[in-house]
């Protein structure tokens, strides 16, 4: 998992890009996205195919890879995926712990109010 860093655009970006970039996002905090590399559009791609059911040799053919080298590719996207399955949650949300849509909140998680359908029809607005 890679870290969020931040810096001081006025220290990294030159001063007519620092000017620009006030005009349109002051103050706000900005995402610069890394440029894809020939070999993360190749493995994207890879993918992408292995997903709509191609064989592997089809997908060598049309990406320009070996057979050897697509397999992997798709060896290393299992792992990765098997590493994100098998990390354990932050913090698991206990069952009954949630109040459901037709429940209201009285301050305490979990603490409800009676639902206007279980109060008795002449406490209601409108009732006789």
């Amino acid at each position: 998992m890679s870290t969020i860093r931040s810096r001081n655009a006025a220290k990294v970006l030159p001063p007519a890009v620092l000017r620009e970039v006030q005009r349109y996002a002051a103050g706000m905090s900005l995402w610069v996205p890394v440029v894809q590399t020939r070999a993360e559009k190749r493995r994207l791609k890879v993918l992408a195919l292995r997903a709509n059911g191609l064989k592997q040799r089809e997908i060598a053919v049309l990406v320009g890879l070996s057979v050897g080298r697509v397999k992997a590719i798709l060896k290393a996207d299992r792992q990765a995926a098997a590493r994100v399955v098998a990390a354990p949650a932050s913090q698991p949300v206990q069952a009954g712990t949630c109040p459901g849509p037709d429940e209201r909140r009285s301050g305490r998680h979990g603490a409800t109010a009676p639902s206007r359908a279980a109060a008795p029809a002449d406490t209601m607005r409108g009732g006789a």
